[in-house]
């Protein structure tokens, strides 16, 4: 179980952070390519507010890390749950 302080529990919220934080540099790389189409509708706006394009993508990091956290630890309830069910199965049922 992971209980909020535990260890487990913190490196399951920085293991989701990092990956979603890698994630979200990736998905940011691929819009301001040119063949993503975001830097070619879009550059006129970037270049009149710089500020707002950090903004939103400082918005894009922090929101795509917290759902890599929430998907991991996730993740991580469902393998706990998959032990609890094999090891019922494994004494008889008996819990």
């Amino acid at each position: 179980m992971l209980l909020p302080l535990s260890d487990a529990f913190w490196a399951v919220f920085f293991r989701g952070m990092v990956y979603g934080l890698l994630a979200g540099l990736f998905l940011i790389l691929f819009l301001l390519l040119p063949l993503g189409g975001f830097a070619k509708h879009y550059g006129p706006l970037v270049a009149a507010k710089p500020l707002g394009l950090v903004y939103f993508l400082a918005g894009v990091e922090i929101g795509i890390a917290l759902i890599g956290i929430v998907v991991l630890a996730g993740l991580q309830a469902l393998r706990i749950h998959g032990q609890h069910m094999m090891n019922q199965l494994k004494n008889g049922g008996a819990s």
